[in-house]
């Protein structure tokens, strides 16, 4: 398993939706931009899944 973490100010930080697992859970427009770019790359985006810290994206990418 891979973690990237990254910081940019051009996805919502702050308006809390009603799909929340908890109040913080942002990451929701990151995944949804992610999926593209990552297919783009011919790396498969298996899942896109919520947690409680916020949300992740399940990728497959040469068979791994």
């Amino acid at each position: 398993m891979k973690e990237i973490t990254f910081k940019n100010d051009s996805f919502n930080l702050s308006a809390k939706k009603n799909n929340f697992i908890n109040p913080c859970c942002y990451g929701e427009d990151v995944a949804n931009w992610f999926k593209p770019q990552m297919e783009a790359l011919d790396i498969d985006v298996i899942e896109i899944y919520q947690e409680d810290w916020g949300l992740g994206n399940e990728l497959l990418f040469q068979g791994q």
